[in-house]
């Protein structure tokens, strides 16, 4: 018999209301931030986090309802793996695993160990169906330490993929990657505008998705048609206007790095971009607050939606052209260094 309990996550600390912290807040990355506390990149910031990743440049919205799982779907993407190992550590993952006990033995044995190298685990549907961390295990009382959005207390082993999904889904940091910051920033650029330019929907259990621009039409035709849930839409357009706050914020960060002087122009130019998409899907949280949810079938205020969604889109268009032409530019210098 075991046990090992590390310090507290310094995550959902301010709870309001309903015990929702203030702002809906992006939770797989805000956990993975909170992972990284633990490790020696205690210094980075939520925008690094979300930019690097690709997720702040990311959208899918759930056809018709904008149902509130379109956010937190990313996880489930298949670059995902690619995507988190931009932050400079290889991850171990186990995605949306219906419930059996094989499974949870292995996501048992990937949380204690974890824990014992001292790094909790991002667990989704702890408490809620959001991610959450787990940062202890008693072998003996079969209870894990854990916190989500909703709640911090105990778990049982037992409850471990039982929550209202049903699901398992575990990320686990395994070993430092020194991930080189021109590879990381080439393959952040290439997921961006991959997921950004997708056709087509996207397969799921619960209805067709749209992604990246595409997904503003079906957002805007949701709207339109009056099909959208009032607290589903608020939930999406709080953390989509979160994320494209930390686009903007993190390539304006990048904007300061030395090792890209020669792109300072095209970072000033794409950051701006992704401000004014931050500005509108702002302006759009303001009118359908979360988690009241305001009036979107009130036909003036969705009116205003829609106007604002279609300047969300041209923003989020601009910007990809503009990420399009660093990648372009980064590949053209790669290739330069590569015939010296």
């Amino acid at each position: 018999m075991n046990k090992n309990v590390l310090s507290r996550p310094v995550i959902y600390t301010v709870r309001v209301g309903d015990s929702h912290f203030t702002g809906a807040r992006p939770s797989l990355t805000y956990c993975l931030w909170g992972l990284l506390q633990y490790t020696e990149l205690q210094g980075v910031t939520l925008e690094e986090v979300n930019g690097w990743t690709s997720h702040a440049f990311y959208l899918n919205i759930f056809e018709d309802s904008v149902h509130i799982a379109g956010p937190t779907s990313f996880a489930g993407e298949p670059y995902i793996r690619k995507a988190l190992s931009n932050l400079g550590y290889d991850f171990k993952m186990m995605g949306f695993t219906d419930t059996s006990q094989q499974a949870a033995d292995q996501a048992h044995q990937m949380i204690k160990s974890s824990v014992d190298k001292g790094f909790p685990v991002v667990a989704w549907d702890l408490f809620h169906p959001e991610f959450g961390l787990i940062y202890g295990y008693d072998d003996e009382s079969r209870m894990y330490n854990a916190l989500d959005k909703r709640q911090e207390d105990k778990l049982s082993y037992d409850q471990l993929g039982r929550g209202e999904t049903g699901e398992i889904y575990i990320i686990a940091a395994v070993r430092r990657n020194h991930a080189d910051k021109q590879h990381a920033l080439r393959s952040m650029l290439g997921t961006a505008i991959q997921h950004g330019c997708t056709s087509g929907s996207l397969s799921h259990p619960i209805g067709p998705v749209s992604q990246g621009l595409e997904a503003y039409g079906a957002w805007i035709t949701a709207f339109e048609q009056g099909t959208l849930q009032p607290l589903f839409n608020a939930y999406n357009t709080a953390v989509y206007a979160e994320l494209r706050m930390y686009a903007s914020l993190f390539l304006q960060q990048l904007v300061e790095d030395p090792d890209l002087v020669q792109m300072k122009i095209l970072l000033e130019e794409a950051a701006g971009c992704y401000g004014e998409v931050y500005r509108h899907l702002g302006r759009l949280a303001e009118l359908f607050p979360f988690p009241e949810g305001g009036k979107p079938h009130q036909p003036e205020q969705a009116a205003e939606a829609v106007r604002l969604l279609h300047l969300a889109r041209e923003a989020e268009f601009e910007g990809l052209g503009v990420l399009k032409q660093l990648l372009g530019r980064m590949s053209h210098s790669t290739s330069s260094e590569a015939a010296k």
